[in-house]
């Protein structure tokens, strides 16, 4: 983007782009995060002062008035910094920077295949899944969560110590920088295989001329880094140049497996 009136920002609980000079559409809006203390099991929250750097501070759920609030890093003392000073920034590009295909097709006697792969990478998601599934409220609950949630002092965690009604430390209420993750993959999006049978095969008075049996597969396999369900897809879609890159309960693409036959008198 060149030159812009205005930024244009979408914000929700289920993810934040936001268009601006000097980037590509729909860079990726998120809270800085630095994963969960060792020690306290609690999110550790990034403040951005003005010369670039950044202050380390504790998020911790409370209740009552003050909702959450931050705290040093013992866990017992109450920071000088709120909540309103946890900015969101600029966290990552949505757009594929390289992406490309392949696609041929092969003959060996009476046998035929055709492939087509394509792929792309350099742009990032977010997966806001892993926010809706470690939730402190009532949904929370996959087996990836109960292996890397905190539980004692001392735990490499990927997931904060659990606290009732706590949406932020996993970050649905601020959704945040250590949920987005590399977007590249190399799928095969296409796969035939056929092999003909020639009309000497079949008695003549069918009048076959020639019978053609096939395999075709759509979807057979995704090679990514990524840990959501695909890296191919993208919660508004309807608006997708402005807001993309952000994954929250979508349906992933299917594997269809056909199986057929092409018959000629």
């Amino acid at each position: 983007v060149l030159e812009l009136a205005d930024d244009i920002i979408y914000s929700s609980s289920t993810g934040a782009n936001i268009t601006t000079e000097g980037y590509s559409m729909a860079q990726l809006y998120a809270y800085p995060s630095d994963g969960i203390d060792p020690q306290t099991g609690r999110r550790i929250v990034l403040i951005r002062q003005d010369d670039g750097s950044y202050v380390r501070n504790l998020l911790i759920y409370k209740y009552g008035k003050g909702g959450a609030q931050l705290y040093e890093m013992d866990g017992e003392t109450l920071s000088n910094y709120s909540m309103s000073d946890w900015k969101p920034e600029i966290a990552g590009g949505t757009k594929p920077t390289w992406y490309g295909g392949w696609s041929n097709s092969f003959r060996y006697k009476r046998w035929d295949a055709n492939v087509n792969f394509h792929f792309s990478g350099g742009n990032k998601i977010m997966n806001a899944m892993r926010a809706t599934l470690s939730d402190g409220r009532m949904w929370s609950g996959t087996q990836e969560y109960y292996q890397h949630v905190w539980r004692q002092p001392g735990d490499n965690a990927s997931y904060a110590k659990p606290s009732y009604n706590d949406n932020y430390s996993n970050g649905t209420a601020n959704l945040l920088t250590d949920l987005i993750e590399k977007g590249d993959f190399l799928r095969l999006q296409s796969l035939s295989l056929g092999y003909t049978f020639p009309a000497a095969c079949f008695p003549r008075a069918l009048g076959i001329g020639s019978l053609r049996l096939y395999f075709q597969a759509q979807n057979l396999f995704c090679l990514t880094g990524y840990s959501g369900f695909d890296p191919e897809i993208n919660s508004y879609y309807n608006s997708a140049n402005l807001r993309s890159g952000i994954d929250l309960n979508t349906t992933p693409l299917t594997r269809t497996l056909t199986f057929g036959a092409n018959l000629t008198f």
